[in-house]
């Protein structure tokens, strides 16, 4: 009869299997989902090191070198995990409860919540209050379909462009601050967000402290 330990390991290991079908190609994909499981407690640290060491070894051994680099892959995130678990779970509490307003981090509303300045600039911040920059965005990022068009329209597009600037420099004059929708198109977005996910694990995130005491505040990413 199989022991729960051994049961254990076993349905680790088809959980990875199945875990690189679905995610297969898709490193980030992977990654979260690995973390997901892992946060959720569907494994313990000690069985998911213990399964992906065996494989790790076992790729080795048969030169399986792409499959062996995504479980180190795997493992380093793991390990990263752990890491910043049991800094949360070791970082020092304050020995009372006085967490009063003045050690907390300060909002760029909290005079309208007061009621004591309804003029604030956060007051006026709605949709209806944003600056369409779609003409400006046709300017700056043209398609090659635009590139090719005549130069009379690419000096429509610049005047557009120009009154889009207008807008935004007008509207920071009088309140300080100005949003544009639709300056960025799309497609680019999405590449930069593709290419800053394969860069995500060369980076961490910074930190700081929020408080006016070194013993009591709070650490935000």
């Amino acid at each position: 009869e199989i022991s729960d330990q051994d049961a254990q390991l076993v349905a680790c290991a088809m959980y990875i299997q199945e875990l690189f079908k679905t995610c297969a190609g898709d490193a980030q994909k992977l990654k979260d989902q690995f973390l997901k499981d892992f946060r959720a407690k569907r494994f313990t640290s000690q069985v998911l090191h213990k399964v992906m060491d065996d494989n790790i070894e076992a790729c080795k051994n048969a030169g399986y070198n792409v499959k062996e680099k995504i479980l180190v892959f795997l493992k380093t995130n793991l390990q990263n995990e752990e890491a910043a678990q049991a800094a949360v779970a070791e970082a020092p509490k304050p020995d009372h409860e006085d967490f009063s307003v003045q050690h907390a981090p300060k909002f760029v509303d909290d005079d309208i919540v007061k009621g004591e300045d309804a003029s604030h600039p956060v007051d006026s911040i709605a949709p209806d209050s944003f600056i369409d920059a779609s003409a400006a965005s046709a300017y700056l990022f043209p398609s090659a379909a635009q590139n090719s068009k005549k130069k009379s329209e690419k000096k429509e597009a610049k005047r557009k462009a120009a009154a889009v600037a207008e807008k935004v420099g007008a509207h920071l004059m009088e309140h300080g601050w100005a949003v544009c929708d639709n300056l960025i198109p799309f497609d680019i977005v999405r590449r930069v967000r593709i290419e800053a996910g394969l860069l995500q694990d060369h980076y961490e995130q910074s930190e700081i402290w929020v408080g006016k005491r070194a013993d009591l505040g709070a650490l935000a990413s």
